[in-house]
């Protein structure tokens, strides 16, 4: 089964400290709540410039995301919070579809 990569994307901000703590907590939650329903696993987060990126792995790209969604909510995360639905062979460049995670 092929794997699909979704970044899930938030920016930095230097001001509250409080989420540096909650990101491993974050990164632990989004993997866990993945692999128990069989949607796909966390590779990694990375600080990349400007904002967070958690590197998410799935077959089902929009069910990845429905499930970070879910996650983000729960730490109050949401806001400016989005995903990149990578496109296949993308990987390396980072090409794809931006959705947002705010309704």
């Amino acid at each position: 089964m092929t794997e699909l990569e979704v970044q899930i994307r938030m920016p930095i901000d230097p001001a509250d400290s409080a989420w540096l703590v909650e990101l491993d907590e974050m990164v632990v939650t989004m993997g866990e709540t993945l692999e128990s329903q069989e949607a796909g696993f966390v590779d990694d987060a990375e600080e990349e410039g400007p904002e967070i990126c958690f590197y998410a792995y799935g077959p089902d790209q929009d069910r990845v995301i429905a499930i970070a969604r879910g996650v983000l909510a729960d730490f109050d995360r949401l806001e400016r919070a989005y995903a990149v639905k990578t496109a296949p062979g993308s990987e390396d460049t980072g090409e794809g579809v931006r959705v947002s995670f705010e309704p």
